[in-house]
């Protein structure tokens, strides 16, 4: 089974929190542990773990931007085929399920957030 996690990055303070659960109780975000994010506004993204891993073991996240031998591309959830997938930069097309049989063969470089 996979692991469920997630994070979530502060326009604000520009940080990005790592947490295991989410809830938002009267306007405020807390995490699994009970811990408050301190000022964290609704807007703010949050980002799913998709379970697996890049080929240097680091966790991929839907908004993370990963290098692959031909390419550039950013991790993202897909309606469509109720997934994750990897979207080109600068294309319109989709490399629907390549986040998963890929995920040895690419290389997280940044996320959208802290790479604008």
């Amino acid at each position: 089974m996979r692991e469920i996690r997630f994070r979530a990055w502060d326009k604000k303070r520009k940080l990005m929190y790592e947490v295991g659960e989410l809830s938002w109780l009267k306007g405020g975000l807390y995490s699994s542990d009970g811990a408050v994010c301190e000022g964290f506004e609704k807007d703010n993204p949050v980002m799913q773990y998709t379970g697996l891993k890049d080929k240097n073991g680091v966790e991929i996240y839907e908004g993370d931007i990963v290098k692959t031998s031909s390419d550039t591309r950013i991790v993202k959830w897909n309606n469509a085929c109720c997934g994750f997938t990897m979207k080109v930069i600068n294309s319109e097309i989709d490399s629907l399920g390549t986040v998963y049989t890929g995920a040895l063969n690419v290389e997280v470089v940044g996320n959208v957030y802290e790479n604008d």
